[in-house]
């Protein structure tokens, strides 16, 4: 029985390993041929909508709020990534990887308690 564990654990570690080695780069090389004559340096803050992989529709989200625009746990780290797609450069600040994001987020949530989180930009 244990030796039947082992194996399921073991091949589903070299399914994993197999998936994290097979990146996909299409996106970016269409994205970045697309704006090829850009600077993309001089964007300012660092963020450009249209150089995103549109997660969630930002247009939605324009300080006014609404039905429509209320947001829960998925279409709240949709925007997030949708910013995070946007950035044109690496250094745009307060914009972490989705792991440390989800982390700090996480730190703030326990039992009886509201994490309150919210993404502004312009």
């Amino acid at each position: 029985m244990k030796s039947i564990k082992l194996i399921i654990v073991l091949l589903l570690l070299s399914f994993s390993a197999v998936a994290q080695q097979n990146v996909s780069t299409d996106y970016a090389d269409q994205i970045n041929a697309a704006f090829a004559g850009i600077n993309l340096n001089q964007v300012p803050h660092g963020l450009l909508k249209d150089y995103a992989m549109e997660f969630a529709e930002l247009n939605d989200y324009d300080g006014n709020l609404t039905k429509e625009n209320i947001l829960q746990r998925g279409s709240y780290v949709a925007v997030y990534n949708t910013l995070l797609m946007a950035r044109t450069r690496t250094d745009v600040p307060d914009l972490v990887k989705p792991t440390k994001f989800e982390g700090i987020w996480s730190k703030y949530r326990y039992p009886h308690h509201t994490a309150i989180s919210g993404v502004f930009y312009k």
